[in-house]
This record gives C-alpha cells, sequence and structure tokens, in this order.
C-alpha cells in the first residue's frame, strides 16, 4: 500500500499498487539498448530488438489499460507526422542475437510485460536475465538494457525531448534540431523541428517505445476523484469519499 494521501479537512483516500491503473495512458513503457555494450553496439541488433516487438500483443495480454506505442511522445504532447518511419528490419540484419543479456527493470514495469519483454529478447537469441531495480534508480542505472515507465518532467514536447535526449546520451545531432526548434516562433516550423528530432531518438532504436500505460496506482472502493497528471503525479485536490 502506498502512502495515503491527505486532503483538506484531515480526509484520507487510500490507494494501492497495482492495475487497472488511474487517469489516461500517459506514462511510456521504455526499453533502453546501450549502443556501447554487447550485442547492442550494432545498430542492426538494436533495430532488430526495436523492430520485432508484438507492440499488439504486449498490450492485449500483458498490459491492463495499455496502449501500443510506436513513437515516443503521446499525441496530445507532440501530434504525429502522418506517416512515422517504419524502422523494420532490412535484408542485412541479424536473424538472430548471441550473448548474455541483463535487463535492469524498474519496480514499477507491470511483472506481465516485463516477462513478455524478456521472452520476446530470449527468442532473438539472447541469454537473458532480469534485474529488479527501484523505479528512478532504473531510469538513472548503466548497463545493457532497462526497462522503465517513463513520463516528462515537464508535460512540453519540446522539454519531454531534451529529457529523452539525455536518457539517449545526449546525441548532437538531437540537440542541434532542439535548439533549433527553442528559438523558431512559428508554431508549424516548430513541430516540424520537433517532430525532426523525436524520429532522429527513435531511430536510432537506443530508446525503443513500447506501449503507453496508466499511472499502476487503483483506488480503493468508495474512493472518487483521484486523477493523475501529465507527469505521472497522483493528485487529490478534487478526491471525495462516500460517507
Amino acid at each position: 500500500m502506498v502512502p495515503a494521501l491527505a486532503a483538506e479537512g484531515g480526509l484520507r483516500a487510500d490507494v494501492t499498487a497495482g492495475a487497472p491503473g488511474l487517469g489516461p495512458a500517459g506514462g511510456l513503457l521504455l526499453l533502453l539498448l546501450d549502443p556501447a555494450a554487447a550485442p547492442f553496439y550494432d545498430p542492426r541488433a538494436r533495430r532488430l530488438a526495436a523492430a520485432t516487438v508484438d507492440r499488439g500483443e504486449l498490450r492485449r495480454h500483458f498490459l491492463s489499460g495499455g496502449e501500443p506505442a510506436e513513437v515516443l511522445l503521446a499525441p496530445w504532447l507532440l501530434p504525429p507526422a502522418p506517416k512515422p518511419s517504419a524502422g523494420g528490419p532490412d535484408r542485412s540484419d541479424p536473424t538472430a542475437l548471441r550473448g548474455r543479456l541483463v535487463l535492469r527493470v524498474a519496480s514499477d514495469v507491470p511483472p506481465s510485460a516485463s516477462q513478455r519483454i524478456v521472452a520476446h529478447l530470449a527468442a532473438l537469441g539472447l541469454d537473458v536475465q532480469a534485474s529488479p531495480a527501484p523505479a528512478a534508480a532504473a531510469l538513472g542505472a548503466t548497463g545493457q538494457a532497462r526497462l522503465v515507465v517513463w513520463y516528462p518532467e515537464v508535460a512540453e514536447a519540446g522539454l519531454a525531448l531534451e529529457e529523452l535526449a539525455e536518457l539517449a546520451g545526449s546525441p548532437a545531432e538531437v540537440h542541434a534540431v532542439l535548439d533549433a526548434a527553442d528559438a523558431e516562433r512559428d508554431a508549424d516550423r516548430r513541430r516540424a523541428d520537433l517532430l525532426r528530432a523525436e524520429e532522429a531518438l527513435r531511430d536510432a532504436h537506443v530508446l525503443v517505445p513500447l506501449a503507453r500505460v496508466p499511472l499502476a496506482l487503483s483506488a480503493r472502493p468508495g474512493v472518487h476523484g483521484l486523477r493523475v497528471t501529465a507527469s505521472g503525479t497522483l493528485a487529490a485536490e478534487d478526491a471525495w469519499i462516500e460517507p
């Protein structure tokens, strides 16, 4: 049980970890692949791992309340281009991967989803060891691969992309596009710059979007009005409890 939330008048609203989850599917289930570590220093290996995930199956069978995610930012934060790049494997991609892989799994990733991703990586030929980690520690950790739920610290497209660029190792070409977007005053041209930055981050296959998920908390029966902000914060200003 997570700590209860205090409201005006001393009322308390109890919430607990787990499905079905509060709020819209605003968190991003994100697989991070280290381009400096085997086997993912080969961009073909990253592309294979990213392109062969069955996101529809992941949502249908392993993520209650989730939605498949092909892009990094939710549509309400950055409306996607009409035809996002497919980024699928080509004839030069390997058909299998080899070696041992330690996958750090954040504590707020639903167990069923983490088990499915482990199975996916194992099916590619890797000997996968899942290593649990606290949510905050997993985001800042190093290693071959990490599976986390990411919420933007600030619900604004440019700032969210800057945050994702830091997770991806701060690629210079992405920061150059984000700097151009920050200086752009025309809304359409700024959106085009942000879409280019998002696509560049996604095409490197260091950040692999898998699904959008709601905050994995549920209120006890009789508690109403709890909501989740775009940055994944649980808010109780309008919460009320049945008498």
